[in-house]
């Protein structure tokens, strides 16, 4: 579009005030449909490369000292600098260097040590999505930012407070899952804490899709007020239970 001369660009130079670094006069901000992008342009070899305000104007005082002033051919550079093709998402995947990966184990070893965790912890699912989403999180700052990686874990208080809303959403996802379901199995467990001699009964649920795929889910540990654990009871009990998910009409399978 540059290369074209498309009219929707424009380069501007910002507002000049007197906290201005002086790196600005060798830049311009390029400006797509009068909208500011995150990308600056070098007056004298015309190279695109990416700028945040929050990073500051440290990469482009490195590139100004290395100019050399012409234009450069196709609008790459062999310097050391962030450029427009390293700014967006690829498709292209990349192996993880072996330095970094050793790195990486060498923190997960600590994790479980120090804090006295399984080791399946490192392979469920809910722990691969907080660790991609920390790993997405530090590719908006350069490799010099000095981020403190505790700026973005939330407090425990935090995590209880959410937790509810999370239980929330989880389950009318599941209510809403099992709306679908044509068969499935009830699994219930009992027991009696001896202290309080409260009886508790634990249900889950299991269901093969069309495509032969099993679902396992703990519908809860709750508290088993009924007098006894007769077979009507427990299918009373139960239907009540399966109520709350709009299920109990199509109850198939109850398993002891």
């Amino acid at each position: 579009m540059i290369k074209n001369d498309d009219k929707s660009i424009k380069f501007h130079k910002p507002v000049k005030t007197p906290k201005s670094s002086p790196v600005w006069e060798s830049f311009s901000i390029v400006v797509v449909n009068d909208v500011k992008q995150e990308v600056v342009r070098c007056d004298g070899c015309k190279l695109l490369l990416i700028y945040r305000q929050k990073d500051g104007t440290h990469s482009l005082a490195k590139h100004k000292r290395s100019c050399q002033g012409g234009e450069i051919e196709g609008g790459t550079s062999s310097l050391n600098q962030t450029e427009v093709t390293e700014f967006y998402l690829s498709s292209k995947t990349y192996n993880a260097p072996k330095k970094l990966k050793e790195k990486v184990k060498l923190a997960c070893t600590e994790f479980i040590a120090l804090d006295s965790r399984a080791f399946e912890l490192l392979s469920g699912e809910g722990f691969s999505n907080m660790a991609q989403s920390i790993f997405d999180a530090g590719k908006h700052f350069n490799p010099t930012s000095n981020i403190n990686v505790k700026e973005f874990i939330p407090s425990p208080v935090t995590i209880s407070r959410h937790i509810d809303n999370l239980y929330e959403k989880k389950k009318s996802e599941l209510v809403q899952f099992c709306s679908n379901m044509k068969t499935y199995c009830i699994i219930c467990d009992f027991w009696t804490e001896r202290f309080t001699g409260l009886s508790y009964c634990g249900l889950a649920l299991r269901h093969v899709s069309v495509d032969f795929k099993l679902y396992n889910f703990i519908l809860g540990c709750v508290l088993y007020d009924v007098e006894s654990q007769s077979g009507s009871n427990i299918r009373m009990f139960v239907d009540e239970q399966l109520s709350l998910y709009g299920m109990y009409r199509h109850c198939r399978y109850i398993q002891f």
